[in-house]
């Protein structure tokens, strides 16, 4: 029996694959399957792993949470993030790859200076 909400998840892929003008083995090219596997994945045959759908988010330029259910939070990596820094990551997402790039690089230019940077 299928899960409702990989039934869920399946239905928003293939509403955001035919929102962004993409057939199926268009999308699938770009995320690395056969078309046949991403028909699985909209139909909900196959349940769609975490990077899956990440990989599907990038090609269809649109955040991971635009697949989930309204009230489906996806984990923040620290636990005590205040609600202004999710609501942060939700517009970084948001972003263009180009830009993304630009403002990480950026973020980790100034905070190089705290304490609390982020060793590469």
């Amino acid at each position: 029996m299928k899960h409702p909400i990989d039934v869920f998840i399946g239905r928003r892929i293939r509403e955001e694959r035919v929102a962004a003008g993409l057939t199926q083995k268009e999308l699938s090219i770009l995320i690395g399957v056969k078309f046949q596997q991403l028909q699985k994945y909209e139909t909900a045959a196959n349940r769609v792993s975490g990077s899956r759908l990440w990989m599907i988010s990038k090609a269809l330029a649109v955040p991971m949470s635009s697949f989930l259910p309204d009230g489906v939070e996806l984990p923040i990596s620290e636990k005590d993030a205040e609600p202004s820094d999710a609501r942060l990551m939700r517009d970084i997402l948001m972003l263009e790859p180009k830009l993304k790039l630009e403002l990480i690089r950026f973020v980790r230019a100034i905070s190089r200076g705290t304490d609390n940077s982020p060793k590469d």
